[in-house]
C-alpha cells in the first residue's frame, strides 16, 4: 500500500508520528515549497518528493492519501484524491459547507473509497475512559457540558479597517479562512460533544466577528436530555482547552491542554464528609496526573495529540479489509453541520474576506496602479512599518510589497501598494519596475525551518534577480548583528563592522542562520553589481512599542519576576525602532560617491546600527519600571549558574531526544558583557532628533 501525505508543515510532522507508531510509513510528500518538502522528507527515510497533487497522483498513484494543508484547500484536494482512486484521511475540518461534505461521501461511495477526518480528541485516552464510564452507569446521565477552549492566535489593534491582526508564530492562512482561527478549532468542541451525546442540535449562537474572524463565540446546544455550551475566546487569559461534564451522579473535569482530568462521582456521602473528600480527590488527581504526564510528555511517552494513532489505527483496518463505513464516534457529518451554521450566523456573506478584500481592492485601487522609485518589503512589519510612517512622512512616496490588500490597510495613504509575495518571482519583477532604491526589511521571525529559509534566504536571491533586471541603483538591506560569532568574543570586546561572523550558525538557531546566509548572499550580489550601491545594516536588539521583549532579552521572566542573566551589568545593545528608521533614510539619501571608508568592503557598506546610549541591564529594567504599568523584581542570578543549568538540559534531552538542542552555545553567545558602538555610522552619517534611551522608553511603554 502506498501512501502519501499533501503538505508538509507541522501538522505532517505529528502524522508521521503517530503513522510509525502503529506500524505504518508513507511513500510519497507533496508540497508546493520543494525545500520544505525536501527538508521533511530528510527526516524520514527520504520518500519520493513531488510539488503538484495531478503529477503524484497519475505518476505515483497512491492508495491512501493524508491532507494536511490548511482548511480551505480540504475540499478541493479531497475531491480530486477521491476520483483520483485514493481513500482519503483529512485533517479537520474535513469540509466548510454541508453540500461539500455530501458531494465528497457521493463521490467516495462511488468510487468505493474510504474517506475520514482527525478528529483527534473523540479518541483522546481521557475521552475514551470518560465515554466508558458513562457507559457503565456509575455517573447516571449527563444532564450538561461546558467546552471552553481558548486560543492566543490573534490580539487587537487601534485601527478601524483592521481591528483584529495576527501575532508572530500564527500561520497567515488564518486571514483567509471564513471565521479565522475559530473556524480550525470548532470542531474539536463539537466532535467531542456529540462523540458524547449524538442526539445534541445546535440551539443559539452569540458571538463578535471582524474582517471574516471570529474572536468571541458562545454557542449552546441540546437534546432531550441534556445542554451543552461551547465557549471560544481569542482574548481571554490564562488559555483553557477543558471540558466539563455534570451528571445525575458525579462530575468529569478533563483538561486537554494541561493533559489531566479529574473523576468526582457521588459516593453517597454527607454534606460535610463530601466537600472534604471531593476537594481532596480533585486536588490529588489534578496535581499528580498533571505532573506524571507532563514527565511522560518530556520524556515523548505520550504527546498533546494523543487519540491520532486511534483514529488512523482503525481508518487503516478499515482500508485494509474494504470495510468502508464511517468511523466510530466521529460525526464527521453533523460537525460540518453545526460548525456552517455558527460560522455563517456570525460571518455573513457581505462579512467574508473575500467580500472584505474586494471592497478594499476597490478602495485602494488606484494605489496599486500608482508609480514609485522606491520599494519597501516587510512594509506592514515593525522595522518596514515605522519606516514606511518616515519616509511618506518625508514626502516620498514609496512602493510596498503586500501579501494581502488587507495587510495593507493601515499603511499611509500617500504610500503605492504591490500585491505579491517575496517568494514569487514574478510579483517582484512586476513590484520593481520603475524601482531606483529598495529597502529589503523582509525575514522570517517565527515558524520551522522552511519558513524562515523560503521567506529569508529564498525571498532574498529573488529579490536579487529582480533588482537585477531592474538595474536598481540603491539596495539597502536590513540584516542583524544576531549573525556575529559572539562565542568568540570576550567580555569587554566591542562589537563593531569587524567583528566576526557566526562560524557554527547551525547551533545559533534559524533566525541567525538564514539571516546570514542571506546576507551572504547580497554581499555577493555587491560584488557583482559596481552600479548598484549596496549598504548591509545590521541592527541591534530593535524594540518599540509594538515589539518590546527586552525583559526576555534580560533574563527569565516569570510574571512579575524575571531571574537576570548575571549581575545586571549587561549592555542589550538596543535599537529604537524610530531611530533605526532614521538611519535607513539617511542611507537612502546620502551621497556614496566616494568609496574610500571604513564601512565599504568591496562594493559593499556594511554599517552596524545601535543607539548612541546603550543601558546596562540594570538601567533598562529601572526604566521598564518607571514608565510600564506593571513593575518587575529582578533578581540577578550568576552567569555560572545558567551555564550550569543549561548544560544540564543540554545533556538530558539529549539523553532523552538523542540530539543536542544547543542552549549551552545560544547562552554562551549571548550572555557576554560587550561594548556596542556606531563606529562608521555614528561619525559619519549623522542623524538629527534622535530617540535618546530615556525618550524612547517612555514611547515605547507609555
Amino acid at each position: 500500500m502506498k501512501t502519501a501525505l499533501i503538505g508538509c508543515g507541522h501538522i505532517a510532522h505529528v502524522h508521521a508520528r503517530f503513522l510509525k507508531k502503529i506500524g505504518r510509513s508513507f511513500d510519497i510528500v507533496c508540497d508546493l515549497s520543494t525545500a520544505r518538502a525536501q527538508e521533511f522528507a530528510q527526516q524520514y527515510d527520504n520518500p519520493i518528493v513531488v510539488n503538484d497533487v495531478a503529477e503524484m497522483l497519475a505518476e505515483h498513484k497512491p492508495d491512501v492519501v493524508h491532507i494536511l494543508v490548511p482548511p480551505q484547500f480540504h475540499y478541493a484536494l479531497a475531491k480530486q484524491c477521491l476520483e483520483g482512486g485514493c481513500h482519503v484521511f483529512v485533517e479537520k475540518p474535513i469540509c466548510e459547507t454541508t453540500a461539500q461534505f455530501d458531494e465528497l461521501m457521493a463521490i467516495a461511495a462511488q468510487q468505493q473509497k474510504l474517506i475520514s477526518v482527525d478528529h483527534t480528541r473523540v479518541y483522546n485516552p481521557m475521552v475514551i475512559k470518560t465515554r466508558e464510564l458513562l457507559a457503565g452507569g456509575r455517573y447516571g446521565d449527563i444532564v450538561s457540558m461546558v467546552y471552553e477552549y481558548d486560543d492566543p492566535s490573534v490580539q487587537r489593534t487601534d485601527s478601524e479597517r483592521n481591528p483584529i491582526r495576527y501575532i508572530k508564530g500564527s500561520p497567515p492562512w488564518f486571514n483567509s479562512l471564513r471565521g479565522g482561527v475559530t473556524t480550525d478549532l470548532l470542531p474539536h468542541p463539537l466532535s467531542v460533544l456529540l462523540s458524547l451525546c449524538p442526539d445534541l442540535n445546535l440551539r443559539d449562537v452569540w458571538g463578535k466577528a471582524s474582517n471574516g474572524t471570529i474572536s468571541e463565540l458562545t454557542a449552546s446546544l441540546n437534546d432531550d436530555k441534556a445542554s451543552a455550551i461551547i465557549r471560544i475566546s481569542l482574548h481571554t487569559k490564562p488559555l483553557k482547552n477543558r471540558l466539563t461534564i455534570y451528571c445525575e451522579r458525579g462530575t468529569i473535569q478533563i483538561d486537554l491542554r494541561n493533559l489531566y482530568s479529574v473523576f468526582l462521582p457521588d459516593r453517597g456521602l454527607p454534606n460535610i464528609v463530601a466537600r472534604v473528600v471531593d476537594t481532596f480527590s480533585s486536588t490529588l488527581q489534578t496535581q499528580f496526573k498533571f505532573v506524571i504526564n507532563m514527565v511522560l510528555l518530556i520524556i515523548g511517552k505520550t504527546h498533546m495529540y494523543d487519540g491520532l494513532d486511534g483514529i488512523l489505527e482503525q481508518f487503516y483496518k478499515q482500508v485494509d479489509s474494504n470495510k468502508l463505513e464511517a468511523l466510530p464516534h466521529i460525526n464527521a457529518g453533523p460537525v460540518v453541520k453545526m460548525a456552517e451554521q455558527i460560522i455563517t450566523t456570525l460571518v455573513p456573506d457581505n462579512q467574508t474576506q473575500q467580500a472584505l478584500n474586494k471592497a478594499l481592492n476597490e478602495e485602494f485601487k488606484s494605489r496599486l496602479e500608482q508609480s514609485a522609485t522606491t520599494l519597501v518589503t516587510g512594509g506592514t512589519g515593525f522595522i518596514g512599518g515605522q519606516l514606511v510612517k518616515d519616509l511618506a512622512a518625508d514626502g516620498q512616496q514609496p512602493r510596498i510589497l503586500c501579501r494581502s490588500i488587507a495587510s495593507a490597510a493601515d499603511l499611509p495613504d500617500n504610500s503605492a501598494i504591490h500585491l505579491g509575495d517575496l517568494r514569487s518571482k514574478p510579483a517582484l519583477t512586476e513590484a520593481m519596475q520603475g524601482i531606483d532604491t529598495v529597502y529589503h526589511c523582509a525575514a522570517a521571525m517565527s515558524g520551522d525551518w522552511t519558513e524562515f529559509y523560503s521567506s529569508t534566504v529564498e525571498a532574498t536571491n529573488n529579490l536579487l534577480a529582480a533588482a537585477n533586471d531592474a538595474k536598481v541603483k540603491r539596495l539597502i538591506y536590513v540584516s542583524s548583528l544576531g549573525i556575529l560569532d559572539y562565542h568568540r568574543l570576550q567580555n569587554g570586546d566591542t562589537i563593531d563592522e569587524n567583528s566576526p561572523i557566526e562560524a557554527e550558525a547551525d547551533r545559533r538557531g534559524f533566525y541567525s542562520k538564514t539571516k546570514k546566509e542571506a546576507e551572504l548572499l547580497v554581499s555577493a550580489f555587491a560584488d557583482t553589481h559596481p552600479d548598484c550601491q549596496v549598504i548591509i545594516i545590521r541592527p541591534g536588539l530593535v524594540y518599540g512599542r509594538e515589539s518590546n521583549n527586552n525583559l526576555g532579552n534580560a533574563g527569565v521572566a516569570l510574571g512579575r519576576l524575571v531571574l537576570m542573566y548575571g549581575m545586571g551589568k549587561r549592555y542589550l545593545g538596543l535599537n529604537y525602532v524610530a531611530n533605526l528608521s532614521k538611519a535607513l533614510l539617511a542611507f537612502g539619501a546620502a551621497d556614496f560617491q566616494s568609496s574610500d571608508d571604513n564601512a565599504s568592503q568591496n562594493n559593499c557598506r556594511i554599517i552596524n546600527v545601535v543607539d548612541p546610549d546603550q543601558p546596562t541591564v540594570k538601567e533598562y529594567i529601572r526604566s521598564h519600571n518607571q514608565f510600564a504599568d506593571e513593575n518587575v523584581l529582578a533578581i540577578p542570578v550568576p552567569i555560572f549558574v545558567w551555564k550550569i543549568a543549561f548544560k544540564t538540559v543540554d545533556l538530558l534531552l539529549t539523553a532523552i531526544r538523542k540530539k543536542n538542542p544547543d542552549f549551552s552555545y545560544r547562552f554562551n553567545s549571548n550572555s557576554k558583557t560587550l561594548i556596542f558602538q556606531n563606529r562608521v555610522f555614528g561619525e559619519q552619517y549623522i542623524v538629527e532628533k534622535y530617540y535618546n534611551f530615556f525618550e524612547a522608553m517612555k514611547e515605547t511603554l507609555k
